[in-house]
C-alpha cells in the first residue's frame, strides 16, 4: 500500500503558528499555537550552536565538554516538535507511516529549522522525505534568460557527500524517474566520498541546475562561512 504524501502549511499571526495539515483528499487538520518571537529565536540559536560545534567536530577540531550531538539535537528537536506544533498535528505525525512531507511556510518562519523536530521516536528528516516551500509577500524578479532555448539544460545531482542519509539515494531515483523522458535535460550525477570539493567546483561550472541532497548550515554571525557539508570539509 502506498501512503499518500502529507502537507503541511505553516503561517504566522501575531504570535501564534497556524498549522493546517493535509493528505490528498477530503480529510484536514488544523490548529494553533501560540510561540512567543524570543522563543523562536532562542531555538534557533540553539540549532545554531550546536551545528557549529559539530562542524567544528566533524572538521577534527574538537570535541567540547564531550557534546553528544546526536542527542543535543533529539533534545532540541523534541522541544521544536512540542512547542511549535499543536498537540492535533504532533499525534498525526507521530501515527504517521514514512510517505513524503511537504512543508509550505510563512517566510517568517523559513529560518526554523522543521526538519529537526523530533517526535520522540524520530526526526521528520528521517521519517519522511521532505521538501519545502516557503510562502511570500515580497515580489520576485525574474533574472533574464539568456541562454538559447534549443539547447539542452544541463543538471547536476549531488548525492548525501557525508553518507549519512538514509532516503537520499531514494530522492535521487525519484527526480531522475521524474526526469527521464525530459529531451531537454542532461542529468549528472555524483554523490558520496566522490562528491568532495575539487569535483563539487569543477562539475558545477558548466551546470544550469543543481539539486543538492544533504547536510548544510547557516552561520548567522558570518554568513560567508554557511554551506554543504561534505565528507571532508564544507563548500561555502
Amino acid at each position: 500500500m502506498i501512503n499518500l504524501p502529507k502537507y503541511i502549511t505553516i503561517y504566522r499571526h501575531g504570535n501564534t503558528n497556524i498549522v493546517d495539515i493535509v493528505e490528498k483528499g477530503p480529510i484536514s487538520s488544523k490548529g494553533e499555537i501560540k510561540v512567543e518571537n524570543e522563543f523562536l529565536d532562542g531555538v534557533y540559536r540553539e540549532f545554531n550552536r550546536i551545528t557549529l560545534l559539530a562542524n567544528k567536530m566533524f572538521c577534527g577540531v574538537g570535541n567540547e565538554a564531550g557534546l553528544n550531538v546526536h542527542e543535543e539535537l533529539e533534545r532540541v528537536g523534541s522541544i521544536l516538535f512540542t512547542q511549535l506544533l499543536p498537540a492535533n498535528v504532533q499525534m498525526d505525525l507521530q501515527k504517521a507511516e514514512n510517505t513524503e512531507l511537504y512543508l509550505k511556510l510563512d517566510d517568517q518562519l523559513n529560518y526554523i529549522p522543521w526538519e529537526l523536530c523530533f517526535d520522540g521516536k524520530d526526526f521528520l528528516a528521517t521519517k519522511f522525505m521532505i521538501g519545502r516551500q516557503v510562502r511570500t509577500d515580497h515580489v520576485l524578479r525574474k533574472k533574464q534568460h539568456i541562454k538559447n532555448s534549443k539547447d539542452s539544460l544541463k543538471m547536476l545531482i549531488i548525492i548525501d557527500p557525508t553518507e549519512s542519509l538514509k532516503h537520499a539515494q531514494h530522492e535521487a531515483e525519484s527526480l531522475c524517474a521524474i526526469l527521464e523522458d525530459n529531451q531537454d535535460i542532461e542529468i549528472e550525477i555524483i554523490g558520496g566520498r566522490q562528491a568532495d570539493k575539487f569535483s563539487l567546483i569543477s562539475e558545477m561550472r558548466d551546470k544550469d541546475l543543481i539539486h543538492f541532497i544533504g547536510h548544510a548550515f547557516f552561520d548567522q554571525k558570518h554568513p560567508e562561512k554557511s554551506g554543504w557539508i561534505l565528507k571532508e570539509g564544507i563548500l561555502t
